[in-house]
Parts: structure tokens; C-alpha cells; sequence
């Protein structure tokens, strides 16, 4: 045990004492110390013991005996030194509350000689242990000045839950088991009513019959120990002064917690609450934390345990660290306006804004979302290292360096969900933006926020570029892309003319990817990396007229699982997950780019016959009742259900076989299907007119062509159509 400034020296008392009659030694006389508050229940004092730097005090009771000379000793006759302990209860405990001592001094024969009163002679306004220490209070929304329930009574019913969590305010959640309700109110107080603090709000939780469990919970995230005593260094930390203005319906002991993510509760106080309000402080040790987590993925919850039919009325919720040199006492509540406590809870709010969303300047990229046209489940091939890449999903060219990485939609989040084959791998996805979107960004900060997780591997790293172009230099056709990356993740334009935009001097934003088991760790912001910082302005070399942004992942273990569940850059100095659109909002933002007759979810170019375009074809009869009926080549036109950005790249397919620059004729005769019959584009049809809004085709060949079956009526003269499925293609990279 260290020094301990609460215990003083009583050095007036290191002197010889002497008869108030004769003035002889008081030879076996005593000394009897008694709390000064009644004085008659026995109070002890202690003497120093031990060498630096192991001292320790030791009790000498409430009694000390003078020797022969009339000097204080102990009981092996030593002189000493009288420590007295002006607190209640003992220097093994906390306590820093006033009891001053109470002295009698009588001789051998038990006369008084004399009485000497508040000893010694301090105040709560003198006492030594009131030092400059910190009154932060570390509680978000300590009087629940911003909550989310209604005006009055909210009942929260509950049917066979386990740690249900229930958000009720900024930082403030109930934490709910069993079956059964309850109730919450959050009521405003006047200044007449004069409660403790005066706080401007109070909470009451109302816990039914049937909840086995209910915690009103703050949790502290990114923290790992905190206020944890050091067992390794002498850090002079490890204590925490707590305060609380609270009540109950009945006498009621309710207890506050403090809890790392690691190890047992350790009680904070515990309240012995009655139906009048009060305050309730205490100070408590917090001990060394076993926590391995990391700050990133570690937490603090603080709590209050309330039992079943209980009611806690509460307020004025504080915790404050105190150094363990200091032997302070409770610290007292440190209250702000309303307004002010509102300007606190940046941790809630930052976070949750974040979240909230923001509009996505990038197509697709809010991965659940993304309709995949071009094939849901694929493999990436291309090669990172030589600028090589392709389309995957819509708005989404990937390359990669190493091996193969196969992709596919997560069954967890919907999100794209990539597998690699190999170790030592990196993944690269691009997305070119529209040049009519760049000049709306001229001298915007930019702000780019990822959403991603892994399956187990925790060594994915995640690195963002924002490159650009001049106008005298170009989108390179795929499959060249305007950069390589390395194994390692790191990726350098190449491109002529194409460099990165800076970041205000900031290096290039680089993160490491968490796991993530299950949804409800998908609220956390573990899996949000935000970066701001970039801007198009007059700093950039070059007018911009092309622009991309280039998202890779180091993944160094063959057979990680990694999710991309979003990617959403927007103007603003705030990074946030994108804002949620309908699905039709961006089947059409993707459509612009990349449009399909095939159902969502059929790759171009799969067998399809129920799903087909039909465009009627002439039929012309000779004679009814003989074979002179024929079909004739008629020429079409695609309508696109939205326009193009340019004039696409289309491809026909043929419905039937699924193969690309074909389409079926199929004829009908007496309510009779033919098999189709496979036409070849290049061979029988020309594209004549195209726009961004569709595309035409003549025949090259109007040879007729039998039916190869005779009418039975002559109301039945045949029908003969061309079916087709097609694609448009007018993403940036192809035309």
C-alpha cells in the first residue's frame, strides 16, 4: 500500500503529556479517540508501517497507552506517531467523507486532564483531498434531453426475447428478456419542483411481470479497458466517482454497472432508492482489463439493473474518472443546459448520420440494389497487373491480381460477395462516372464511404483512388482499363493522361476490413470506412472531362469471403452509406449504361424462349387450300425502356438457343407452333437506324419462304413473328 494522504499526522499529540495537577509524566495514562459526531462510539487511529515503498498502516485501536515518560507508544513500547483517519469507515475503503476525531486524554487512574474537539481541524471546503480533478461527465444524455418516445406512457411488449435491444434515446437502450412489457415515460420538470440538480428532464422505466431482464444500457464503443487500472505500468488511473439522482416506487436497491466486453460486471453503487428522490454517489475501482479486443472492436457498457415490478425514476447520470493517487470523494454533478447536452451527443448522431445516407453520385453501387444484368454469379479473370479488366455486375468492371476470384450475391446482405481461389491476391473494382455528371463537382469536397466485411480473415485491406482526366485523353476500351494494381492492393493510373485527384496532403485512404457473423453486427459501424478530403478545383492540373473511382482489397488468404455492400461517394465533408432508392430507381440508372430483354436474374445469352420480344413478319397467301401461303422478312424496331447515355452496342440473341447475332422465326398455322428457325443477323438483316432511345433492322434478304403446312380455314391464314432477345450496351469502357 502506497502513502495515503487521507490519513494525517497527529503531531500535536507527539509530545509528553503531563498531570494537569502536578505536572508529573502521565506514566500508563491514556489517550481515547471517539467520533467527533456523538463522542462516545470509538474511532481508531494507525500507525506507519513498513519501508518504502511497501507502507501499510496499522490499527492501534481507539485506545493508545502513554509510557513512562508520558509519551504515546505502541504495544511493544516504541514511540510513534499517531495517524488519524478523519473519514468514516476505514483506510481500506473509499471513503472520503468528513469524521473528525473527538480526544480524551485521562491518567492512569481514568481523570479526565482534558478534551479536545474536531480534531483535526478541517473542513469540507479545507479538506486537502479537494484537488483540481477532472468533472467531465463521460455520460451521453445523462438527463435524457433528446429521447425517441411519444409524449406519455410508452409500452414496449416483448414475447420470448433474449437481450432484446430496444433504442430509446440518443446513446440509451433498454436491453429486454423474457415475456411481458415495459413501460418508459420521459417527463419534463419545472423549476418549481425543485429537484436535485434541477435537471430540465427525468426517465421512468416501468418493468412488468414476466421481463426477467431489464438493463437501461450505455454503451461506449471503440474502447477497450477504459478506466481500467494498469497492472504493468503505473498509469494512476483505475477509479471512477459516479453520481445519480434517482427514486423508486418502493424501497428498492438498484445497482450500477460498469462492464468491459471481456469480463465480469463490476458494481459502480448501489443505489438503496426509496419513493423520495435522491442522490446517490459513490466512487469504485475498476480493475485491470482482460480484454483482447482492439479500441476498433471493444466496449464499455455502463448500466442499471432493474428488477421485475419495479419502477426507477432517473436522472442526472454521472460518471466521472478520478486519479487513484487522488482519495477524492464523490464528485459533484456537473449540470449543463439542455442545449448543451443536445451539443454532446456528436457520438450518437455523427454515427448515425452516417448512416442515414446521402445521394450516391455513383450507379449501382448500393450493392442489394444492383440488378446484376449482366450475370449474378461470375468469375474474374482479368488481370490487374497488366490494366486489364471487365463488367460484372452493372456499373462494375473488376480485375484481378493473383488468382481468380469468383462472385456472386451474399446471402447474409445481398451485397456482392467475393471468394478468392488463390493467396496473395487483390481485387480492383472500377466504376467511370458520366462526363455530364464532373461539372456539377467542380470545387466540391468529395467524400467517399465503404461498407464491407469478411467472412473470418481479418487481414483484407482496403485502399480508395479518385483519378481524372483531361479532355484531350480518354476512357480506354475494355479491355484495357486506365490502371494496374498489384498483389498488394495498391494501384497506379497508366493511362495516358489519367492521374489521381490529392486529398488536401492526406495519404490515400487505407482500412482494414472486419468480420462480420450475422445482421445485427451489420448495424455496427465496425464495417463503415469513411474518407473525405478530394476536390476538383483549380489545383488539378487539367480541366477534368473524364473521371473514375477505383476501390481495391488486398487479400492476401486463399478462400476469403469478402462483401462489398456499398460504396457511395457524395459532395460533402461528411461520409455516409448511400441513400436508399427503389429498386426501379436503379434498374433505370443502370438501364442508361446497360439494358436487357432477359428477366433479372437470366445472363444474356441463356436459353429464353417464354421471355422473348416478338415482332410480327409479313405472311402472304396465294391460294388457300394449297400450299401458297409464305412468310416474309419485316423489318423491327427496338424500343429502349430508357435512354442511352450514346448510341449502344446491340446484340440479338437467339431466344431459343441462347446464342448471340441470331434470331427465331417461328410461323403458326391452324393454332400450331413451328420449332423456330435460327436466323442469322449478319447473313439476313441490317441495322439501319439506331439512337440512344432504339434500333432498327431491315431485312437483307425478303426471299419468301413456305409455311411447310396448308390452312384448314379460310379465316386461318397464318401467323409468322420474329422473336428476339437483345442487349444495349452503352456503358463507359465499350462505346
Amino acid at each position: 500500500m502506497a502513502i495515503d494522504n487521507r490519513l494525517i499526522a497527529l503531531t500535536s499529540l507527539n509530545q509528553f503529556f503531563v498531570d494537569k495537577d502536578t505536572g508529573a509524566p502521565l506514566s500508563g495514562g491514556t489517550l481515547e479517540f471517539y467520533e467527533d459526531a456523538d463522542h462516545t462510539t470509538a474511532k481508531n487511529v494507525y500507525k506507519l508501517s513498513g519501508t518504502q515503498p511497501s507502507y501499510s498502516y496499522t490499527s492501534l485501536g481507539a485506545v493508545v497507552t502513554l509510557g513512562a515518560d508520558g509519551t504515546a507508544q505502541d504495544s511493544s513500547g516504541n514511540n510513534i506517531i499517531i495517524y488519524g483517519f478523519p473519514y468514516t469507515d476505514t483506510p481500506s475503503e473509499t471513503s472520503t467523507t468528513l469524521d473528525l476525531y473527538y480526544i480524551v486524554c485521562k491518567d492512569s487512574g481514568g481523570t479526565i486532564q482534558w478534551t479536545r474537539d474536531a480534531i483535526p481541524t478541517i473542513t469540507s471546503e479545507g479538506d486537502i483531498l479537494d484537488e483540481d480533478l477532472p468533472t467531465s461527465n463521460q455520460i451521453s444524455n445523462p438527463q435524457f434531453s433528446k429521447v425517441f418516445l411519444n409524449t406519455g406512457s410508452n409500452a414496449i411488449t416483448v414475447s420470448s426475447v433474449t437481450n432484446h435491444e430496444v433504442n430509446i434515446a440518443p446513446d440509451w437502450v433498454l436491453v429486454l428478456s423474457g415475456t411481458g412489457t415495459v413501460t418508459v415515460t420521459r417527463t419534463s420538470v419545472s423549476g418549481s419542483d425543485d429537484l436535485p440538480t434541477l435537471p430540465s428532464f427525468y426517465l421512468s422505466v416501468a418493468v412488468g411481470s414476466g421481463i426477467t431482464s431489464c438493463l437501461l444500457r450505455q454503451r461506449l464503443k471503440d474502447n477497450s479497458g477504459l478506466w481500467g487500472n494498469s497492472s504493468t505500468y503505473s498509469t494512476n488511473t483505475g477509479r471512477v466517482s459516479t453520481y445519480v439522482v434517482a427514486k423508486a416506487d418502493a424501497s428498492r436497491n438498484i445497482k450500477f454497472y460498469y462492464k468491459d466486453n471481456a469480463q465480469s460486471a463490476v458494481t459502480l453503487q448501489t443505489m438503496e432508492l426509496t419513493t423520495t428522490w435522491g442522490t446517490f454517489g459513490a466512487v469504485a475501482d475498476i480493475n485491470s482489463s482482460l480484454s483482447s479486443a482492439t479500441s476498433l472492436n471493444g466496449y464499455i457498457d455502463l448500466y442499471f439493473d432493474i428488477s421485475t415490478n419495479a419502477t426507477l425514476y432517473l436522472t442526472s447520470v454521472q460518471l466521472v474518472p478520478a486519479p487513484t493517487s487522488s482519495q477524492s470523494g464523490v464528485i459533484p454533478y456537473d449540470q449543463r443546459s439542455s442545449n448543451r447536452e443536445l451539443a454532446y451527443m456528436g457520438d450518437y448522431y455523427l454515427d448515425a448520420l452516417s448512416k442515414r445516407g446521402t445521394s450516391n453520385i455513383l450507379i449501382g453501387w448500393d450493392f442489394p440494389l444492383n440488378p446484376a444484368q449482366p450475370g449474378l454469379t461470375g468469375t474474374i479473370s482479368s488481370d490487374s497487373t497488366s490494366a486489364a479488366g471487365a463488367y460484372t455486375w452493372d456499373q462494375t468492371i473488376c480485375a484481378r491480381a493473383g488468382s481468380n476470384i469468383s462472385y456472386a450475391r451474399s446471402s447474409l446482405t445481398n451485397g456482392m460477395q467475393f471468394t478468392t481461389t488463390g493467396a496473395t491476391s487483390s481485387l480492383t473494382m472500377i466504376q467511370y462516372l458520366d462526363p455530364t455528371l464532373i461539372y456539377e463537382l467542380q470545387g466540391e469536397e468529395l467524400s467517399v464511404n465503404v461498407v464491407a466485411h469478411t467472412a473470418a480473415n481479418e487481414d483484407v485491406v482496403g485502399r480508395i483512388y479518385l483519378v481524372y482526366a483531361p479532355s484531350s485523353s480518354s476512357i480506354p476500351t475494355l479491355s484495357t482499363t486506365i490502371g494496374t494494381t498489384t498483389a498488394g492492393g495498391v494501384f497506379t493510373p497508366t493511362a495516358t493522361g489519367w492521374v489521381t485527384i490529392p486529398r488536401q496532403y492526406l495519404p490515400t485512404p487505407q482500412f482494414t476490413v472486419n468480420t462480420a457473423i450475422g445482421r445485427q453486427t451489420l448495424t455496427d459501424n465496425t464495417i463503415d470506412f469513411g474518407f473525405n478530403g478530394w476536390k476538383i478545383d483549380g489545383t488539378l492540373a487539367a480541366q477534368p472531362n473524364h473521371f473514375a473511382i477505383v476501390v481495391t482489397f488486398e487479400i492476401p488468404t486463399s478462400g476469403t469471403v469478402l462483401t462489398v455492400d456499398s460504396i457511395n461517394m457524395s459532395v460533402g465533408s461528411v461520409p455516409s452509406r448511400p441513400l436508399t432508392l427503389s429498386k426501379t430507381q436503379v434498374v433505370q440508372q443502370c438501364q442508361r449504361y446497360y439494358e436487357k430483354s432477359y428477366n433479372e436474374g437470366t445472363t444474356p445469352g441463356t436459353s429464353a424462349a417464354s421471355t422473348a420480344f416478338i415482332k410480327p413478319q409479313n405472311v402472304i397467301v396465294f391460294n388457300v387450300g394449297s400450299n401458297s401461303m409464305f412468310h416474309q422478312r419485316t423489318p423491327f424496331t427496338i424500343d429502349f425502356q430508357t435512354t442511352k447515355r450514346a448510341n449502344p452496342t446491340v446484340t440479338l440473341y437467339s431466344p431459343s438457343a441462347g446464342t448471340s447475332g441470331r434470331l427465331d422465326i417461328v410461323t403458326n398455322v391452324n393454332n400450331t407452333f413451328s420449332s423456330p428457325t435460327v436466323d442469322v443477323i449478319s447473313t439476313n438483316w441490317a441495322e439501319t437506324k439506331k439512337s440512344h432511345r432504339c434500333v432498327s433492322y431491315e431485312p437483307k434478304v425478303t426471299t419468301l419462304s413456305g409455311f411447310g403446312a396448308v390452312p384448314t380455314d379460310v379465316n386461318n391464314t397464318g401467323q409468322a413473328t420474329a422473336n428476339i432477345h437483345f442487349v444495349a450496351d452503352a456503358r463507359l469502357g465499350v462505346v
